[in-house]
């Protein structure tokens, strides 16, 4: 989802109104990436990305927890469509869960900036 905004969102300002806003979620910035913002809930995650007047958000599913990355890493190992077949059925159970996160995010920095 991409919003166009009335002013510039910078990106740490952005990070501690998230993080006032959602304080049961993980706010983070990628580890070699500090342009952008993920807020974690869990098994589903939203990627903000702010460009200029613009900010795109991307609800995805969060593979970094540790058993869904063991499960996925070893079906990957084992064979490559198992490892395939685990992330599409894990999009499709996730999918309205990390929708609704990103249409709150979306909701969110639409009041706050627009």
């Amino acid at each position: 989802m991409e919003l166009s905004l009335n002013q510039t969102a910078d990106v740490e300002q952005l990070k501690q109104k998230l993080t006032t806003a959602f304080p049961s979620y993980k706010i983070k910035s990628p580890l070699l990436n500090k342009k952008i913002i993920n807020v974690v809930n869990g098994p589903v995650m939203a990627i903000i990305i702010p460009k200029n007047n613009k900010v795109k958000v991307v609800g995805n599913i969060n593979l970094m927890l540790p058993w869904m990355f063991v499960l996925f890493v070893i079906l990957m190992a084992l064979t490559l469509i198992g490892g395939l077949i685990f992330y599409g059925v894990m999009y499709y159970v996730k999918k309205e869960d990390f929708k609704s996160l990103e249409t709150e995010v979306s909701q969110f920095i639409s009041k706050e900036y627009i």
